[in-house]
């Protein structure tokens, strides 16, 4: 098993298979590139359940009230 161009290091020594994986993953686990949007959407998202809690609870319950009011004095 062999690379048809083996990955060189800054020193300009090959890299093993072993060695190259390991760089990989450390990258890869280091990157935080995409923890952001992912950060953002989930404060969205608690935000808009709440939003919907607070409508659907008390705010929702005295809404109705007044236009069940409204509809009343209508008729």
């Amino acid at each position: 098993m062999g690379w048809a161009n083996p990955p060189v290091h800054a020193g300009g020594a090959i890299l093993s298979g072993q060695h190259h994986m390991k760089r990989f993953l450390s990258k890869f686990w280091a990157d935080e590139s995409g923890a952001t949007a992912i950060e953002y959407g989930l404060i969205a998202a608690s935000i808009s359940i709440v939003i919907v809690v607070v409508v659907n609870g008390s705010l929702g319950v005295t809404l109705n009230k007044k236009f069940v009011s409204i509809n009343a004095s209508l008729k």
